[in-house]
């Protein structure tokens, strides 16, 4: 039929085909098991273990700090529709999308912080100890209660302002 184009067979482009939105940087690191290699179901708990997944944590740090880096050149410019201005005030405006999602990513480090601290403590307690049995449930509570607290604000069972309150928190 005259006027109208034949259909395409080229398939549409993958979502291989487009560079990311935001280059976030380097990947998480690979997930250890077994023998250290990443082979095997094995789970291993010693204090290079428990350094390791410190370390490992605490390479989400710079994409943290990068996608708040980002968010915070976020600014939404509604022009002058009314439905515009709402959309760019929920987000643009004091305490607002941005401020909240920034607000996480900010727990969010902080919890990665005390969680690596706590396994790096429990790592030097237990390479003083002949086992692990000798670090008491006690000591144990005591060093991820921060951590834990910190997870329970940034999940919405604690409370920010008093992190001891729902779960335990960092009171330092």
């Amino acid at each position: 039929m005259p006027g109208i184009p034949p259909a395409s067979t080229t398939p549409p482009p993958s979502a291989d085909d487009h560079p990311p939105l935001f280059d976030l940087g380097p990947k998480g690191p690979p997930v250890p098991g077994g023998t250290g290699n990443g082979g095997g179901p094995q789970i291993k708990v010693s204090p290079d273990a428990l350094r390791k997944f410190a370390e490992n944590i605490e390479q989400l740090i710079p994409l943290i700090d990068v996608s708040v880096a980002q968010l915070n050149g976020v600014n939404v410019r509604a022009g002058s529709f009314p439905n515009a201005v709402n959309l760019a005030n929920s987000i643009n405006a004091p305490g607002r999308l941005t401020d909240t999602v920034t607000q996480v990513f900010i727990t969010g480090k902080k919890t990665i912080t005390d969680t690596a601290a706590a396994m790096r403590k429990i790592a030097a307690d237990y390479d003083k100890a002949e086992e692990l049995n000798s670090i008491t449930v006690s000591d144990y509570g005591r060093y991820v209660a921060g951590a834990m607290g910190d997870v329970n604000t940034l999940i919405g069972i604690g409370d920010a302002s008093n992190p001891a309150a729902k779960g335990g928190g960092s009171t330092d």
